[in-house]
């Protein structure tokens, strides 16, 4: 009877270690905590890191560090502009489609000098931000730069955050 006991509580003991538990959220270990999780304000690696992970931006980096197209692709029509056109599959995490309006509103907001963004100064160069239609647009610079793509790696946030202030 106590051996009948007893291989019952073991079994039960067993079975409770076998429940499943939903994650409340991503976790995973770090060096340094990040200062925050606003792309447009991330120089710290720890925040580079992690906003990397939450956010996609127009042009990813490949093995060789070379730029290679995420959220758009790009072509050099003159050595003035550079059109982006989104692939159009993308989305952010609520289900909304990234679009030229989160885009837009993402570097400018980068380039407005009230929002202290400290990329500012790398993206100087750029003289307007012009959407061409649901799915380009032009950057116009004010100086050729072959290099211009490589600049464009912030995570691209939605209009709507940036539009009421959200504190990322």
């Amino acid at each position: 009877m106590v051996r009948s006991a007893f291989l019952l509580l073991l079994l039960a003991v067993q079975l409770a270690g076998c429940a499943r538990h939903e994650p409340e959220g991503i976790r995973f270990g770090v060096q340094q905590l990040p200062f925050n999780f606003d792309p447009r304000q991330a120089t710290d690696a720890a925040s580079e890191r992690v906003n990397h992970l939450l956010y996609q931006g127009l042009v990813r980096f490949d093995e060789q560090r070379l730029p290679q197209p995420s959220l758009a692709t790009w072509e050099r029509p003159d050595p003035l502009r550079y059109r982006f056109t989104l692939t159009g599959d993308d989305h952010f995490d609520d289900g909304s489609p990234v679009t030229i309006r989160d885009v837009v509103a993402t570097y400018e907001s980068i380039l407005d000098p009230a929002g202290n963004s400290p990329h500012r100064s790398t993206l100087s160069l750029i003289r307007e931000i012009r959407a061409i239609n649901d799915s380009s647009l032009d950057f116009l610079l004010d100086r050729s730069d072959p290099y211009f793509p490589s600049y464009l790696s912030a995570g691209i946030l939605p209009a709507r955050l940036i539009e009421a202030s959200h504190d990322l």
